[in-house]
């Protein structure tokens, strides 16, 4: 019912992709999410998301490195470093994955209810999670990764802000983590 702080309603996306044959790199694609929103007592909403990847290349051909997915950061398991989850070369730089999937749920209440007359301001109580797997056969749950936090999120004349602090819950010793974060182009 708003494109920036929706308080009911649902949002699906399923998407697939295939190179031909003929191509120089053959590999399929199948992406999915979904997002709905509840309305709670007065002028809070509940959110609650989750998304599933899946690639792989075919006719004996591996999938491109460019076209693996990478999770971790603002835009998936707050708490993490951008796109640190998974595994990883020996230069410790992140190799992406087949496989990931995300869940988020959340909890906004306008500014207002915490004392800031500010109709374009939402506070969110979040709780994320997810994994991602280098190849799908590799998947298990005990690489999924968790956090719990809270965010600003901020409807300015150049567009939405989110500033996020997040707290890893569900971690191993070689996750990098990070506690502050500051995205643009963030909506509840």
């Amino acid at each position: 019912n708003d494109s920036f702080f929706p308080t009911d309603g649902s949002y699906s996306n399923v998407k697939g992709i295939s190179t031909t044959p003929v191509s120089d790199f053959k590999y399929v694609k199948f992406e999915t999410s979904h997002k709905s929103y509840f309305p709670v007592l007065d002028s809070q909403t509940l959110k609650l998301s989750t998304r599933l990847n899946f690639a792989s290349g075919y006719g004996g051909d591996d999938l491109p490195f460019y076209k693996r997915y990478y999770e971790g950061g603002s835009s998936s398991v707050r708490g993490f470093d951008f796109n640190s989850l998974g595994s990883k070369y020996v230069n410790g730089k992140p190799k992406g994955g087949e496989f990931s999937i995300i869940s988020s749920a959340g909890v906004a209440t306008q500014g207002k209810t915490v004392g800031i007359d500010n109709d374009n301001i939402r506070l969110i109580a979040f709780l994320d999670a997810g994994t991602i797997a280098e190849k799908t056969s590799d998947f298990s749950l005990n690489d999924v990764r968790s956090s719990v936090g809270v965010q600003l999120s901020w409807l300015t004349p150049i567009g939405p802000i989110g500033i996020h602090l997040a707290k890893p819950i569900i971690s191993k010793s070689t996750d990098t983590t990070e506690s502050f974060s500051f995205e643009l182009g963030s909506t509840f």
